[in-house]
């Protein structure tokens, strides 16, 4: 799921609510988040990849995260929302993830 621009309360807040929302109904619940075009986010918009981060958990999926542009990625650390993300740089990483066992070492 490729964002771009600003992800704040409104009508982005709200498209992403619903992509999320999409997936973790669909069958495809294991979902990579790229925020590289992302120019801004909200607490709001932090709240909705939560969100969405537990209603792909409860419905048996997952989400993680790629290309969190440098004020994102401070924000995540602040929040200590990246304990809670897996997060990565390298969008083949992300992908190759989803099959490996839980708990392999990613390099």
């Amino acid at each position: 799921m490729d964002l771009t621009g600003k992800i704040v309360i409104g009508d982005s807040n709200r498209a992403l609510h619903a992509a999320l929302r999409e997936a973790a109904e669909s069958d495809r619940r294991d979902v990579i988040v790229n925020l590289g075009s992302v120019s801004a986010i909200d607490s709001s918009g932090l709240g909705e990849l939560v969100s969405g981060f537990a209603s792909l958990g409860k419905s048996g999926g997952s989400m993680k995260l790629l290309n969190l542009p440098d004020r994102i990625n401070e924000l995540m650390t602040i929040t200590k929302l990246h304990t809670v993300f897996e997060i990565f740089d390298d969008e083949d990483d992300a992908v190759e993830s989803y099959h490996l066992p839980l708990g392999t070492p990613i390099h």
